[in-house]
């Protein structure tokens, strides 16, 4: 049952991400003919799938793992944090400081898109409006 669902879900998410989210939306109107886009909106499908797949891999490994090794689990971790247990406890501390390097990492592109996408929407349709509408009123201001 929970498999259709989670198709659905996924169908309403990827209809957001490729029709109105702005850094994609972005991506898609610098690219020069229709063919381009087209075969740029199919690569990120397919790389948008692959990543979906790895991660699905990663909790079926997760869940293999404390099936074969129920001892290593700590009592009362919760299903939401049994990959950050898996990082600190399990793995060796050179790895596990990589891995949390590389999601802090992750984290701070996504977030640095979204700011930088914003701030472009903000200086060219506030910002420079404004200044020219200044400089027209008061031309010492230039």
């Amino acid at each position: 049952m929970s498999a259709p669902i989670i198709l659905v879900s996924y169908f309403f998410q990827y209809m957001q991400d490729y029709g109105t989210d702005q850094v994609t939306v972005q991506r898609l109107l610098a690219v020069k003919a229709f063919k381009g886009m087209v075969k740029s909106v199919f690569f990120n499908s397919f790389i948008d799938f692959f990543i979906l797949t790895l991660l699905t891999f990663v909790g079926l490994g997760l869940f293999v793992y404390f099936q074969q090794h129920p001892e290593t689990l700590a009592p009362g971790i919760e299903r939401n944090q049994i990959l950050p247990f898996y990082i600190m406890a399990v793995l060796p501390q050179g790895v596990s400081g990589l891995v949390i390097t590389g999601i802090f990492a992750a984290a701070m592109s996504s977030t640095d898109s979204g700011i930088n996408s914003v701030t472009t929407v903000v200086v060219n349709d506030f910002i420079k409006p404004l200044r020219k509408r200044m400089e027209t009123r008061n031309p010492m201001c230039a």
